[in-house]
């Protein structure tokens, strides 16, 4: 199983509406070769209780991005 590391670009960015929202982006990295890793599964559960909020999955460089999260605290469990 390769070692990787996660690096968010934008941790809970917040737009300033009304209703904010957050954003959550980022490369996942293999740490050995530094080279991102396509294909990753990206959930984003609930700090609070666990529940599933959104989830994506990381592009051919390993870049991945998740939209209009509600603020708060989570949970990113990475699989592939």
């Amino acid at each position: 199983m390769k070692t990787i590391y996660l690096a968010f670009l934008a941790l809970l960015g917040i737009n300033g509406s009304i209703h904010a929202q957050s954003t959550i982006s980022g490369i996942v990295k293999d740490n050995t070769t530094k080279e991102g890793i396509e294909f990753v599964s990206i959930g984003v559960y609930s700090e609070k209780d666990s529940s599933l909020i959104a989830g994506n999955i990381t592009d051919l460089e390993g870049e991945f991005r998740l939209e209009n999260l509600p603020q708060g605290s989570f949970i990113l469990p990475l699989a592939f």
